[in-house]
């Protein structure tokens, strides 16, 4: 299942800034944390870890309404654990 999660994630930040850099800029903000895809879970997912995705992915969305939306469906994502 934490592979689930992790895909999860990916995918969603994807949608804003593309299949080809979601999983690299997930991967490297996990690792900041020092969390793995194979045993990340959305319990994970605190405020630190989702702020580090959301700036990462920030510095690809030009527009605010989506860096904000991109923020609030990571933060739904942790309080679905």
């Amino acid at each position: 299942m934490s592979k689930a999660n992790f895909d999860a994630v990916v995918k969603l930040v994807a949608v804003y800034v593309g299949a080809a850099k979601a999983t690299g800029l997930v991967e490297r903000r996990l690792a900041e944390a020092k969390l793995t895809a194979d045993q990340f879970t959305f319990s994970d997912l605190t405020e630190s870890v989702r702020s580090r995705i959301a700036g990462a992915a920030n510095l690809y969305i030009a527009e605010k309404t989506q860096q904000d939306e991109l923020g609030k469906k990571l933060a739904a994502m942790s309080a679905s654990k």
